[in-house]
């Protein structure tokens, strides 16, 4: 489970990625900066990059799964 809070500007988020009922990492980024756009990812993996370039407005040749998507613009 991913948890990401918010409060007074300040973001935090945690590092584990797992695998079903394993842990796979505790040193997990979660956050990936694009454009000057902070996106927070919970969910499948293999759909973030998808995700994040829709979001920009490039669609996706396949169907994009998604737990949720955070995004914070610069600015």
């Amino acid at each position: 489970m991913t948890t990401i809070a918010y409060k007074d500007g300040v973001i935090a988020y945690d590092s584990r990625q797992t695998r079903g009922w394993a842990i796979v990492s505790d040193d997990c980024s979660k956050c990936e900066v694009v454009n000057g756009v902070s996106f927070f990812l919970s969910g499948c993996v293999c759909d973030e990059k998808a995700l994040i370039a829709a979001f920009f407005g490039t669609p996706s040749k396949d169907p994009v799964e998604c737990s949720v998507l955070s995004w914070i613009a610069a600015g």
